[in-house]
């Protein structure tokens, strides 16, 4: 009954039906957004529009309750993800989030934060490899997550992690950038589009 937006500062809940805005949670950096049972994850990172660094959060990964938007939980560098985090996937009472460390120019990260879905507990993490930094897009399709990544932002590719025993492939899309957000699942496909190009690419997964 109810859908929830990231606006770069706040966390907003809406009706879905009226579009009434219900409640609001002031959030620097706030990303993504992903739901399971009662709760709230959030993904976070962001850049200082005056020196155009990162901007160092305590937490690149919180918990809120998806009712009142309270916090339930903030995961701290110490104990999860260490640099800025970006989509959130969920399977079998697992989170699965992006770990790309995408606003610190040259020093992208390659990872999959897992964390378990009761306890709020940073269980581990899956690399991905020199070839799979920068991810930005999470998708499950079958017994996998699919990642794609941006790499140094010279060019892209496409990771296929295994949910069995987290075996990582990945594959080269084009020696240019996909950019932000530009991709998705279609049926046994992923279409994508290069950052500032105007065609639509389709991945065979087959």
């Amino acid at each position: 009954n109810h859908f929830y937006v990231a606006a770069d500062n706040k966390i907003l809940k809406y009706d879905l039906n009226s579009y009434e805005l219900l409640l609001e949670k002031e959030l620097e950096g706030v990303r993504n957004l992903a739901i399971n049972n009662e709760k709230l994850y959030v993904s976070r990172g962001d850049y200082d529009p005056k020196t155009f660094g990162p901007i160092l959060f305590e937490s690149y990964f919180q918990v809120y309750n998806k009712n009142d938007l309270s916090l339930i939980n903030s995961i701290d560098t110490i104990n999860g993800p260490k640099w800025s985090t970006q989509d959130i996937a969920i399977h079998n009472n697992l989170i699965y989030v992006t770990i790309n460390n995408g606003f610190e120019w040259g020093n992208e990260k390659g990872f999959v934060g897992v964390i378990n879905g009761d306890s709020d507990e940073y269980l581990w993490e899956i690399d991905l490899g020199e070839n799979g930094k920068n991810p930005d897009n999470l998708m499950i399709k079958d017994n996998y997550l699919i990642t794609v990544n941006n790499k140094d932002w010279s060019g892209s590719s496409i990771s296929r992690i295994s949910l069995i025993n987290d075996e990582v492939v990945t594959e080269d899309l084009s020696e240019l950038s996909t950019g932000c957000g530009t991709s998705t699942l279609r049926g046994d496909y992923l279409n994508y589009q290069i950052s500032g190009g105007d065609s639509l690419y389709k991945f065979d997964f087959e």
